[in-house]
């Protein structure tokens, strides 16, 4: 299988890149990981709001590849969070 890939244009100028092997995930992101450099409260939950729903489409793409569910766990810091994406039906 080769890798799948989607880019997703996200506020501020930032562009995330999610790849897909068939054995693992990652991201890239252009420029550098944001994580200091908003700084307002607002457009944070804007960002990481903008992330999270290119997340959730980049993996729905791998449900509906793999035929099977997608499970995403993320550790906010406070509480680890678990979200099951399930994948869409074929025509």
């Amino acid at each position: 299988m080769l890798p799948y890939q989607r880019i997703f244009h996200l506020p501020f100028g930032f562009v995330v890149t999610f790849v897909f092997t068939g054995e693992s995930m990652w991201t890239n992101w252009e420029p550098d990981v944001p994580k200091n450099r908003i700084r307002r409260p607002r457009a944070k939950r804007r960002l990481l709001a903008a992330y999270q729903d290119a997340r959730a489409e980049f993996a729905r793409d791998i449900a509906t590849m793999q035929q099977g569910s997608v499970l995403i766990a993320e550790d906010d810091g406070k509480a680890l969070n678990l979200t099951v994406v399930k994948p869409e039906t074929l025509q």
